[in-house]
């Protein structure tokens, strides 16, 4: 059997998609999902009935799954290996397939960053140079125990008989930042409803990621709260708000839901949703400069369910002082959708 399931997670739904050896959609399933909170708070019984429910209507298909790790539930790690001659020696292919060894426990993938001959600057192909002394620095991509063990159970009894993990934040990243802007370093954030990831891209690599528990629905959340609205109102006095966040000229927004309309005043509205943008800012830059102090001079992009939203990205990046580029696909130049996303980790089984 040459087919392949992935298991996915956005905000609010879980997928199954099983692809042929072609990447051609075989089956697709999704189910709701009240989403990921944080590592602590969220409903594992729902998450693993869920998964339960989606892997029996796939049951027969693809014996090798794909779980699409959220970010929440990875970290980075960085180690190295080396190899020491007896005296100068040309690099050859040999010596980078002696240096690799195993992964650290829970590992879900693993690259190579860069080599160093004789403590010399990084490079990402060290063969035919002459040294004394090769290193190799990794990246590992650490999926959290709970995460992995959770997984297993729910896939327990099932056809599976190999189960890979990858992270979405890396699939995403390779598939739609050219090689060019990757070598360089560069930033990837994936803001959406309940939390916002934070990554540094360097080439093939995660360099780092860390979440943020912030995300669109805390910008509903303080708007419902605030102004004793349900939850339904709040988001759409959200969507008014947002490109209308700079402007004055309006002295209320107008909010239609179920044929009732719902008037707040426009200035204490943009100084509610004003107030989390520069908290979910303010976080960013910080998680950001634990990294790097430099990591926001490096290109920036951003994606998500909030993400993409222009009027969003714009008022973020004023707030950030940085300049944040919308994450498109990078063939066509489009918005991402969940489709090009899964398009991002067919291209990752591809490739690794």
């Amino acid at each position: 059997m040459n087919n392949t399931a992935i298991l996915s997670f956005d905000s609010d739904k879980v997928t199954m998609t099983t692809i042929n050896g072609a990447g051609q959609i075989v089956l697709h399933y999704g189910a709701d999902f009240a989403g990921i909170m944080d590592e602590n708070h969220w409903n594992r019984t729902e998450f693993q009935t869920t998964i339960c429910s989606l892997v029996e209507q796939s049951q027969g298909y693809a014996n090798t799954i794909y779980v699409v790790t959220p970010s929440i539930f990875c970290t980075v790690m960085h180690d190295e290996a080396k190899i020491e001659f007896a005296g100068p020696t040309k690099i050859k292919a040999k010596h980078l397939q002696e240096i690799c060894h195993q992964a650290p426990a829970h590992a879900i993938h693993r690259t190579i960053m860069y080599y160093t001959v004789d403590d010399g600057s990084p490079v990402l192909n060290p063969i035919g140079l002459v040294g004394k002394k090769l290193v190799i620095k990794y990246s590992s991509i650490i999926c959290k125990p709970q995460f992995i063990d959770l997984i297993a159970t729910s896939l327990q009894g099932s056809d599976f008989t190999s189960i890979r993990y990858t992270s979405r934040v890396l699939c995403d990243a390779l598939h739609n930042i050219d090689e060019a802007t990757r070598d360089k370093a560069c930033v990837l954030i994936q803001c959406d409803l309940h939390t916002t990831a934070v990554a540094t891209i360097y080439g093939d690599s995660l360099f780092s990621v860390d979440t943020i528990n912030m995300g669109y629905a805390h910008l509903i959340n303080d708007l419902s709260i605030v102004k004793e609205v349900s939850y339904d109102i709040a988001s759409e006095l959200v969507k008014v708000a947002l490109p209308n966040i700079a402007k004055s000229e309006k002295d209320f927004f107008q909010v239609i839901l179920s044929d009732k309309k719902h008037f707040f005043d426009a200035r204490q509205t943009n100084d509610i949703v004003s107030s989390r943008l520069e908290d979910i800012g303010g976080e960013i830059l910080r998680v950001g400069s634990n990294v790097d102090e430099a990591m926001f001079q490096k290109p920036v992009f951003i994606y998500g369910q909030l993400g993409e939203r222009n009027d969003f990205r714009q008022i973020l990046g004023k707030t950030m002082n940085v300049h944040l580029r919308e994450l498109l696909t990078l063939q066509s130049q489009q918005r991402i959708t969940k489709k090009t996303l899964l398009d991002s980790v067919i291209n990752f089984i591809r490739r690794f």
